[in-house]
C-alpha cells in the first residue's frame, strides 16, 4: 500500500512540475529577450606546408528574440567578429600581412547581422536549436576584398536558470570574400559564445 501511494505522489508531482513548465512556456510567447555574449571563434583553415600557430580569435554580440510561439522564436543579431590563423612563415595574398619577424597571419573582421530561426524543442526551454543566415559586413579588409558577403548558420544552444546561455555556432559563407574569388579564413567558422540572459 505505501509503495503505491509513493508511486501516485511522485506521479503528481511530475504532473505540477510538468504543468509549471507549460505555463512557463506559455507566458514566453509574445516577449522578447535579449543575449549579449562574449564569442570566441575557430577556422577550421589549413595553409599547406606551414605551421598554424593558432586558429582561434574572438568576437563580441547581442542578439534579441521574439517568441511568437511556445516552441519557437525569431531573433535578429549584430556580431563583431575576429577571425582567422596566424602562421610561423612569412606569406603574401589577398589575406596575409606580415610582421617584421616575417610571421604570416590571416585575419579577418566583420560585422555580422544575423537573422534566426529559434526552436525550443523541451518543456523546460533549456535546449535551443538555431538555423538561418547571416550578412557579413568586411571592416577595413582594402581593396581586394568585396564590402559584403552572404552565409548560412546552424546552431544549439543551452541555458542555465534562465539567466546563463552557452551556444555552439557553425557559419559558412555562401560567397567569396576576395574579388580574385580566392578561396580564405571566412569560408567556415565555428563560434562558442557565453551569453547573459535578459
Amino acid at each position: 500500500m505505501k509503495r503505491i501511494v509513493s508511486i501516485l505522489l511522485l506521479l503528481l508531482l511530475g504532473l505540477c512540475g510538468a504543468q509549471a513548465q507549460t505555463n512557463e512556456r506559455q507566458e514566453a510567447v509574445g516577449k522578447f529577450r535579449i543575449v549579449p555574449s562574449l564569442m570566441l571563434t575557430y577556422n577550421p583553415y589549413s595553409l599547406k606546408d606551414l605551421n598554424n600557430k593558432y586558429n582561434f580569435q574572438y568576437g563580441l554580440g547581442i542578439e534579441t528574440e521574439y517568441r511568437f510561439h511556445e516552441v519557437i522564436g525569431v531573433s535578429l543579431g549584430v556580431n563583431y567578429m575576429v577571425q582567422g590563423v596566424k602562421t610561423s612563415e612569412y606569406q603574401t595574398g589577398a589575406f596575409f600581412v606580415s610582421d617584421k619577424n616575417k610571421e604570416g597571419e590571416v585575419r579577418v573582421k566583420s560585422l555580422g547581422v544575423p537573422l534566426i530561426v529559434n526552436v525550443h524543442p523541451l518543456p523546460n526551454d533549456h535546449l535551443t536549436l538555431k538555423a538561418g543566415i547571416e550578412e557579413d559586413f568586411l571592416l577595413g579588409m582594402g581593396d581586394e576584398y568585396k564590402s559584403a558577403c552572404t552565409g548560412v548558420l546552424a546552431g544549439v544552444a543551452y541555458s542555465f536558470d534562465d539567466r546563463f546561455q552557452f551556444e555552439l555556432r557553425y557559419n559558412s559563407s555562401l560567397s567569396d570574400i576576395t574579388k580574385d574569388k580566392a578561396d580564405g579564413p571566412l569560408k567556415e567558422c565555428f563560434v562558442f559564445s557565453f551569453g547573459v540572459i535578459f
